[in-house]
C-alpha cells in the first residue's frame, strides 16, 4: 500500500509526460561545456503525512498536512545546494537569483508556476523575454530547473516512515528559447525519527533541511547525468 501511494505521486506528478527521452548528443555536450543557472522551486511549502494503523478488523488511513511556507526560504536555500551539487559534476553552475534582479525572479518563478496546466498537467516551458534577456546578458546558456510538488511522509505502522519529494526536472536552452528536457525525478528517504513522522519539524525543519540536502546532492550525482545523458566524467 505504501509503494502504491508513493507511485501514485510520482504518476500524478508526470501527468503530461511521456518517458523523458535524454538530451541529444549535441545538447548534452553543450551543456556539459555551457553557464548554466539552476532552479529549484516547491509549489507547495508542506509536508503531506499519511499514516496506514493497522486495527484488529480494518486499516485506518489517517492524513494531514503541516505547512512551513513563511518560516523557511525552501526555494533560495535548495536553489544553492542545487547549484552547488550541479558544480561537483562538473557544470559551470549559478544560482539563479545570482543572476536575475529580484523583480525578474519573480517573473521567473511565474514561468516556473505557467509550466503545470489548469487541468494539472505539465506544458512546456515558456520563457518571458525579460527573464531570458536578462539570462542571456549574464551568459546564461541554460536553466536547470527542479520543479518539486509537495513533501510526502508515509507511514506504516510498524514500518520506518518514509519521505519523498517527488520533483519534475526540466532543462531550458536560453539561446535556443526551447525545454529540452523534462522528465520525472526521484528523490527521497528515511529520517531517523523516534515515534512520530512529525519530529522532522522540530528545530526550524533542522532533519528534513539536512536530509533534503542529501537527496539533492545524491540524486544530481547518480540520477542526474544518466537521466540527460551527460558524460560526467570528461
Amino acid at each position: 500500500m505504501k509503494r502504491f501511494f508513493t507511485l501514485f505521486v510520482f504518476a500524478a506528478l508526470a501527468a503530461g509526460c511521456a518517458t523523458a527521452p535524454k538530451l541529444s548528443p549535441e545538447i548534452a555536450g553543450e551543456l556539459s561545456s555551457s553557464n548554466v543557472a539552476a532552479a529549484f522551486y516547491l509549489e507547495g511549502k508542506k509536508i503531506n503525512y499519511d499514516e496506514m494503523v493497522y486495527k484488529v478488523l480494518w486499516n485506518e488511513n489517517r492524513s494531514q498536512a503541516s505547512v512551513f511556507e513563511g518560516s523557511w526560504d525552501v526555494d533560495s536555500e535548495v536553489t544553492a545546494e542545487f547549484s552547488d551539487s550541479l558544480a561537483s559534476i562538473g557544470l559551470a553552475s549559478r544560482p539563479i537569483f545570482d543572476v536575475l534582479p529580484e523583480g525578474l525572479y519573480d517573473e521567473f518563478v511565474q514561468t516556473v508556476l505557467n509550466t503545470r496546466g489548469a487541468d494539472g498537467y505539465n506544458v512546456p516551458m515558456s520563457m518571458d523575454s525579460a527573464v531570458r534577456d536578462a539570462l542571456l546578458q549574464n551568459n546564461i546558456d541554460y536553466v536547470i530547473l527542479l520543479r518539486a510538488a509537495s513533501y510526502q511522509a508515509q507511514k506504516v505502522t510498524g514500518f520506518a516512515p518514509q519521505f519523498t519529494l517527488p520533483s519534475l526536472l526540466l532543462v531550458y536552452d536560453v539561446r535556443r528559447n526551447v525545454q529540452q528536457y523534462d522528465g520525472v525525478f526521484l528523490m527521497g528517504g528515511k529520517i531517523a525519527v523516534e515515534e512520530s513522522p512529525r519530529e522532522v519539524e522540530a528545530n526550524g525543519l533542522a532533519k528534513l533541511k539536512t536530509a533534503t540536502n542529501e537527496w539533492i546532492h545524491t540524486a544530481t550525482a547518480t540520477a542526474l547525468p544518466e537521466a540527460l545523458g551527460l558524460d560526467v566524467g570528461s
